[in-house]
């Protein structure tokens, strides 16, 4: 009986690192972000397929160098820094790396102890580093982590009405604005 439950427990053990094992080779060494789970090698798409309300997490740090359309309408979504540095070099004239509007929601927060996770952008000409664009009906909220751009981390648009901004924590840092609010209705 003894040896039965040793035998057991042997296979109970090599069963749960084996089954353990399987679902690690699964992960994808290219993804940079996950929605709620499920891996993305692209950053713009995570944001684009994620649903009202789910996270978009960062898998590791990395740079976006190309321009994509990432914007966040009619729903809200948190991007989590997760301790990791997601750098944008776009160096593109009025270019802005993600933009909110018409119902819109984005929260930034770091769920990493150290809240070290930084969203950089970091154009070759300084001029050009737009963070986040602001549309009318939409929301930022800054929990924790970094914002760290060359021109303007939040530019809120003339047009815009109807924008609510909420820092609770963490650090944006500019080398020109931290905020822009343009137009008179704003």
């Amino acid at each position: 009986m003894r040896r039965i439950k040793k035998l057991l427990f042997l296979f109970l053990a090599i069963a749960i690192f084996v089954v353990g094992s399987s679902i690690t080779a699964f992960a994808n060494e290219n993804d940079v972000c996950s929605v709620d789970g499920d891996g993305y090698t692209d950053f713009a798409t995570a944001i684009e397929e994620a649903a009202t309300g789910e996270t978009v997490t960062l898998e590791k740090s990395f740079t976006v160098d190309t321009m994509s359309d990432i914007q966040i309408v009619d729903k809200e979504i948190t991007l989590d820094l997760a301790g990791y540095t997601l750098t944008s070099t776009v160096d593109a004239s009025n270019y802005h790396f993600i933009t909110v509007g018409n119902g819109g929601s984005l929260i930034v927060k770091d769920s990493s102890p150290e809240e070290t996770g930084c969203l950089k952008i970091a154009p070759a000409t300084g001029g050009n580093g737009f963070g986040i664009h602001l549309l009318s009906g939409s929301s930022f909220t800054m929990q924790s982590g970094t914002i760290d751009v060359t021109r303007t981390a939040v530019d809120i648009s003339t047009s815009a009405t109807d924008i609510t901004v909420d820092i609770r924590g963490g650090t944006i840092r500019s080398a020109q604005y931290v905020m822009i609010v343009r137009g008179s209705n704003n």
